[in-house]
């Protein structure tokens, strides 16, 4: 019986090839974008040529490697060192193993790691139901362990998808939510994630009108900025307006006056909470009058509040 080394060096083969024979995978450009060269990779490849092979299928698409190969196609190199991946049989596997492979040997975007996270997120949520349908369960605790029947569960990669959640220990968080599974190990919080899948949904729909520079100007503010400064540009590129909303303080005061003193009645009328209550609702009838004397000389400046236009795309993650 073969070792592991053994089967593992079967199911690779190390070879040189040309690199106009090899083609980028169109997943690749789905999450990571059309990327350009970049120019530090080009010249260690010029100095010292390209140190760890780029990964491909039997039929040279491309898993691991992208920028390498552009990098040689610009430097006009006449062979490249290839990595043969036989194991990858079935497209599934090649999308699983491109995924896995970007998320751990590349610096990335802020849109780059959520399109990858959605990618991710998807599979383990097609699992989940799956599983729940099949064997009644839909904990990822009992998931990550259970013996799954591959010809019972259509879900693509399924055994790449249970390894993945048994990696990242649902039980150790108590998380049974697919995208909590999948935040929690790229660090990000839900409200972060749902604010970045907001402004790829503007992006995905002024690209799909046509609208790019409006799509640049959001990715631009995604990449480079923090959370809430990308928020306000796609509020803006959307219509999102600011409406002067006046309310005024003192009768701000007056709702919550009439909460209090509504609330004292229920206390004894002989204890020192109630005197003190008494107190208290005096001092805000006192500032009740300040304010609205203030308002009436224009000391204070009008609030604003953000509204939704009715137009306004914008849709929720699930």
């Amino acid at each position: 019986m073969p070792t592991l080394e053994e089967a593992i060096e079967v199911t690779r083969e190390i070879k040189n090839v040309s690199p106009q024979s090899l083609h980028p995978h169109p997943i690749n450009a789905k999450i990571y974008g059309q990327e350009g060269l970049c120019n530090r990779l080009v010249e260690s490849i010029r100095e010292g040529g390209i140190i760890e092979e780029i990964q491909v299928t039997d039929h040279y698409v491309v898993i691991s490697g992208h920028r390498r190969l552009a990098a040689a196609i610009h430097l006009e190199l006449e062979t490249v060192p290839v990595c043969l991946r036989h194991d990858l049989d079935t497209e599934d596997k090649v999308v699983w193993a491109l995924i896995e492979a970007n998320r751990t040997q590349r610096e990335k975007t802020l849109e780059q790691k959520v399109r990858e996270i959605m990618e991710i997120n998807e599979r383990v949520k097609s699992l989940r139901a799956e599983v729940a349908n099949r064997y009644g369960t839909s904990k990822l605790a009992e998931i990550a362990t259970m013996e799954i029947d591959p010809k019972l569960v259509r879900t693509p990669g399924a055994k790449e998808v249970q390894d993945y959640i048994k990696e990242h220990n649902p039980s150790s968080n108590g998380a049974n939510s697919s995208i909590a599974v999948v935040l929690n190990h790229y660090g990000m919080s839900e409200v972060h994630y749902k604010k970045a899948r907001k402004a790829m949904n503007a992006i995905d729909a002024f690209v799909s009108k046509g609208k790019i520079s409006e799509a640049d100007d959001i990715r631009h503010a995604m990449n480079t900025k923090g959370m809430k400064a990308f928020d306000k540009v796609v509020d803006r590129l959307q219509g999102t307006t600011v409406k002067r909303n006046f309310i005024s303080p003192s009768s701000l005061v007056k709702k919550s006056l009439d909460s209090f003193t509504e609330a004292i009645e229920h206390l004894p009328k002989d204890g020192d909470f109630y005197k003190r209550a008494n107190l208290a609702v005096g001092i805000m009838k006192a500032t009740k009058i300040e304010l609205a004397r203030m308002a009436v000389q224009r000391e204070l400046a009008p609030a604003t509040e953000r509204i939704k236009n009715d137009s306004d795309p914008r849709s929720e993650d699930d």
